[in-house]
């Protein structure tokens, strides 16, 4: 235990690893689109700098200095902090070739009050991530996770709601669970999960303009907290993306992956049937008229590949990276949906963004929220956003072609038919942090069950929903987001039978994954 610990705290930077992605959870599109972020001028003076890129993230690492934005500026003192705070335990450096080996982690305990079980809160993940640079123009990297956790009830009911169906001889049953932006769960002692997975990606780009990824990390599109185009709180799966800049104003991102539905197929010959695939595409445009705003247009896509008895080949069209080709497809065959969004970095303070989202018919989706970062010694953030979605987004003519992935949803973590207002407020000062989010649900008629391929509850619920979280820690490394910390988080369920929670945890993590439970 004692030298994992210490594995944690003297985890890496990426250093020059210039050619690989970051990560798409909150802590580094924080730092992305932080407008007073200062990096080394070629004068080697401090200046600011201002993201305003495609929106499809993880960007590539030089794409805007980003190992400058993450990296910690501060002077280390000494060797021995400079090891401690921004070294790989392992690093091989040579000429054509940067590898560089850390373990990752998290350790928690806590206590969700009113439980009288005389159970409590823990998490005790163990991990590696390799990662390296190969030549001027390939990289890679691949991580492993084991965990063991007891979550709290609230979340302990989000994760057993959208596990895995097999067949039974009356229809299907639901076992196990699955861990946003983990994985899928089996039992662990008492009210506990077991989870493993890997996650990982390799990048090549030839030229600074043409790039292709392929891997099964997480993907984010937007500038917001939420996506309602495509958020980071899915398991991942295999996909291939390739990225193309032209004309100096647009760029091209066409991205395609296999998905599943966590239904186990009826007829199988091996020990347990195959899960329900489907292919799930993005063709993502952006045009940047002016060097502080950027226009999207996206079209999103869900292609059936057979149902509950055989899996068949997706429609010859899947791979058409024209807009509105889709629609030559029947409705059976294929989901789609539109978006146009933006970003506008409005003063070096200010920023404000947007996502308007509809299949063209009645329902849709929409976004409008700003992010304020004032010019003070503390690093501070404001954040206001409001979401909307209405009955039906994201729901194929089929189950099988709804817009989810191993049964949670893709986009807005919540599904559809629901209204969120969020306020998040976070300052930094020498490496000690202080953050509160508060999400508030307006809902009506919801169910997590509903964009699941199979549905065996029909129970909703309408009214108002509070999530409010507030962490305060001391980051250790600022590229690896490694800190400890301690957290607070008050829900309550404004419906009859209606749940209210309080819980608290104290911790040591290497937070590269979100721990997702803002629902």
């Amino acid at each position: 235990m004692k030298r994992l610990l210490l594995g944690l705290f003297i985890l890496p930077s990426w250093l020059e690893a210039q050619q690989g992605l970051i990560p798409s959870s909150t802590y580094y599109r924080d730092r992305l689109l932080d407008n007073q972020c200062l990096i080394p001028s070629i004068d080697s003076t401090m200046e600011s700098v201002s993201f305003v890129g495609s929106s499809f993230l993880p960007e590539i690492e030089k794409a805007y200095d980003l190992h400058q934005r993450i990296g910690d500026q501060s002077n280390s003192g000494s060797k021995f902090t400079e090891r401690l705070l921004k070294k790989h335990i392992v690093e091989v450096d040579s000429r054509d070739a940067k590898v560089f080996i850390s373990p990752v982690g998290e350790f928690s305990v806590g206590k969700e009050m009113g439980d009288t079980s005389g159970n409590y809160l823990y998490k005790n993940t163990r991990g590696i991530q390799i990662q390296a640079d190969l030549f001027k123009n390939f990289s890679f990297q691949t991580a492993l996770y084991e965990n063991q956790a007891r979550f709290s009830s609230f979340e302990r009911d989000f994760i057993d709601a959208y596990g895995e169906y097999y067949t039974s001889t009356t229809g299907y049953n639901q076992q196990n669970g699955v861990v946003p932006g983990a994985a899928r769960t089996k039992p662990f002692k008492t009210y506990g999960y077991d989870y493993a997975f890997a996650v990982g990606h390799f990048v090549y780009s030839p030229f600074k303009t043409f790039s292709v990824v392929a891997g099964n990390n997480q993907q984010f599109i937007g500038s917001g907290y939420r996506s309602l185009l495509y958020g980071n709180h899915h398991v991942g799966t295999p996909y291939f993306r390739t990225k193309f800049t032209f004309l100096k104003k647009w760029e091209w991102n066409f991205y395609r992956t296999r998905s599943i539905n966590l239904v186990r197929k009826k007829t199988y010959t091996t020990v347990e049937g195959y899960y329900q695939p489907k292919i799930v595409g993005v063709n993502h445009v952006t045009w940047r008229p002016h060097q502080k705003l950027s226009v999207h247009f996206s079209e999103s896509t869900v292609w059936k590949m057979g149902d509950s008895l055989a899996t068949k080949a997706a429609h010859p069209m899947v791979f058409s990276p024209l807009p509105f080709s889709s629609r030559i497809a029947s409705n059976e065959a294929v989901y789609s949906f539109y978006g146009l969004s933006f970003d506008w970095l409005v003063t070096k303070t200010f920023r404000t963004y947007g996502q308007f989202v509809t299949p063209i018919n009645s329902s849709f989706a929409g976004q409008i929220g700003i992010r304020f970062n004032p010019k003070i010694p503390i690093r501070t953030l404001l954040q206001l956003e409001y979401n909307f979605v209405s009955k039906d987004m994201y729901e194929g003519t089929s189950g099988l072609t709804n817009y989810s992935n191993y049964n949670l949803p893709i986009a807005h973590i919540m599904g559809n038919r629901f209204q969120e207002f969020l306020c998040r407020v976070h300052g930094e000062y020498h490496r000690i942090y202080l953050g509160v989010n508060t999400h508030l649900f307006l809902l009506s008629d919801h169910s997590l069950h509903q964009l699941q391929a199979v549905q065996l509850q029909n129970s909703t619920n309408s009214g108002l929903l509070n999530n409010t979280k507030l962490e305060i820690g001391y980051r250790f490394n600022q590229k690896l987001n490694i800190n400890i910390y301690g957290q607070c988080v008050l829900r309550k369920e404004w419906w009859e039978q209606g749940k209210n929670t309080l819980l608290f945890q104290v911790g040591i993590r290497t937070g590269l994954i979100d721990n997702v439970n803002d629902f």
